[in-house]
């Protein structure tokens, strides 16, 4: 079923369960509560994007994670 302008459910919830669509949502809640009280300590959050890691700060900046960064925390993990 196409998504209509005044559709109320969004297309990725459209072919989930009662159950999947309640557990999506209450995952994107928490996610959502954690950025918020992670920026409000100052700290940033690390996120994939187009296949690489970048820290996005409180303020907006985006920075992409360097190797080096990434080498120190994975150890000898990181191929």
């Amino acid at each position: 079923m196409p998504r209509t302008k005044n559709s109320k459910t969004p297309r990725k919830l459209s072919g989930l369960s009662d159950e999947g669509r309640r557990l999506l949502r209450a995952t994107r809640g928490a996610s959502r509560k954690a950025i918020e009280e992670t920026f409000a300590l100052g700290l940033p959050i690390t996120f994939l994007k187009r296949g690489r890691l970048y820290h996005r700060y409180p303020d907006g900046r985006e920075e992409l994670v360097s190797e080096k960064e990434m080498l120190e925390v994975a150890g000898f993990v990181y191929p």
